[in-house]
């Protein structure tokens, strides 16, 4: 199969991604990635999750941050045809959607729609990455990766340290590098009779259970 890209951007977090999504192989997995470009993560998680159906999402146009930058509307425009060369070959699993992740993410929600993996790779502005995740997270299943690319950069850093701290009780953190990787976890299971123990402690402060409640005159 020939593979047509004009960067290489991707291919150093190969190893870790292998690794992280060993589990997965075999397993019938709903990925998303936001931001897609040549197309080039898109065909790791393709060859490397054979039962994988992905859904790629990408305006494939200039934002406003990327507007002054001579000649990068004629670098999407190639872009775009090289991850439509590229994909061809996976189509029937493939999903594309060229809009912007806002749009496309929350029309994927409303949709009901659920996936085991999620990469976001879009827009780096902070505001953009905090939408990007907070719509993609209710769509990540129990048990589901998320990756964000270029961590380190101070942008997409802010947006995701802030998002993590919020939802430490919810995710386990498995690589911070030049990368953030976390995997979901499933909500607490409380305790029978009487809920978890917090729970119970504050029954026991409330005296639930010993007071009777008297009905109104």
């Amino acid at each position: 199969m020939t593979q047509d890209f004009s960067t290489d951007w991707t291919s150093v977090h190969f190893p870790v991604w292998r690794k992280v999504l060993a589990p997965l192989r075999e397993s019938p997995v709903a990925a998303l990635e936001v931001g897609s470009w040549e197309g080039r993560s898109a065909l790791f998680f393709l060859d490397q999750l054979p039962k994988c159906h992905l859904t790629c999402v990408d305006a494939f146009e200039v934002r406003p941050d990327k507007a002054d930058r001579p000649g990068f509307a004629e670098q999407i425009r190639l872009a775009e045809e090289r991850f439509d060369r590229n994909i061809a070959p996976f189509s029937e699993r493939v999903e594309k959607i060229r809009e912007t992740s806002a749009i496309a993410l929350a029309a994927l929600l409303i949709a009901g729609r659920t996936f085991d993996l999620v990469y976001i790779d879009g827009s780096h502005q902070t505001d953009d990455v905090l939408i990007d995740t907070a719509l993609a997270w209710p769509m990540l299943r129990n048990n589901g990766v998320l990756i964000w690319d270029d961590y380190r950069t101070e942008s997409v850093r802010a947006a995701v340290d802030a998002f993590v701290s919020l939802r430490q009780d919810r995710l386990e953190v498995v690589q911070r590098g030049k990368q953030m990787i976390i995997q979901r976890r499933p909500p607490p299971v409380l305790a029978s009779h009487g809920g978890s123990p917090t729970i119970r402690r504050l029954l026991r402060l409330l005296r639930v259970g010993r007071t009777r409640v008297r009905p109104t005159a």
